[in-house]
């Protein structure tokens, strides 16, 4: 029973090892070559992709998409939803203190 213990165990920091790595890579290495922007004057948007999507009618709408996907995405997993139009954690657990006051 030790050993399959010891084998998750593992397995569990293996793959948070992992996806940590995947962070790191996609902020500093994959992310700041696509947000790049084209100097004034240059054709081809190759190098750029960001710059490349956007300047193709059928695909402009893709940056967009994902900005708009991804704060609610954000918000939904956090620890401290925001309620009540509170613009911090603390406001919103204030918020919600507040109102299981009112309601007991």
């Amino acid at each position: 029973m030790r050993t399959r213990a010891r084998s998750v165990a593992a397995l569990l920091v293996l793959v948070a090892v992992g996806v940590w790595l995947t962070v790191l890579v996609g902020t500093y290495v994959s992310f700041p070559p696509y947000r790049a922007a084209p100097a004034e004057g240059v054709t081809d948007l190759r190098p750029y992709p960001k710059a490349l999507i956007q300047s193709q009618p059928e695909s402009a709408w893709l940056p967009s998409l994902a900005m708009e996907t991804k704060a609610p995405t954000a918000q939904s997993l956090s620890p401290c939803p925001r309620r009540s139009g509170a613009t911090t954690c603390h406001e919103s657990q204030s918020a919600r203190a507040t109102s299981s006051k009112l309601r007991a």
